[in-house]
């Protein structure tokens, strides 16, 4: 990433977690329950935001520039508000 050169604007970045975790799903055949394992679409979103991901986004490539983040997350609001502690927790208590 390299910043705009005379640009008035903050950049706006979106910042998503790819949804990792395997769903099961049960089938009833007859008498038995036949499980089955299923993968995470490409490109679902996961529902919070991974902190050391983050942390290493915005202490690496986006070092030192100055933009605006846009969670994408399906908990929302929540995601939010879990990022932060999960940040303090790993800093000094600031975010």
């Amino acid at each position: 990433m390299r910043p705009l050169t005379n640009a008035r604007v903050v950049p706006k970045i979106h910042y998503a977690s790819p949804k990792t975790t395997v769903d099961e799903r049960r089938k009833r055949v007859g008498r038995r329950v036949e499980r089955s394992f299923v993968l995470p679409e490409l490109r679902v979103h996961a529902d919070l935001i991974d902190p050391i991901s983050f942390e290493h986004f915005v202490g690496g490539p986006a070092r030192g520039i100055d933009f605006d983040v846009m969670l994408e997350a399906k908990a929302k609001d929540l995601a939010l508000l879990r990022l932060r502690e999960q940040l303090a927790e790993r800093t000094d208590g600031t975010v």
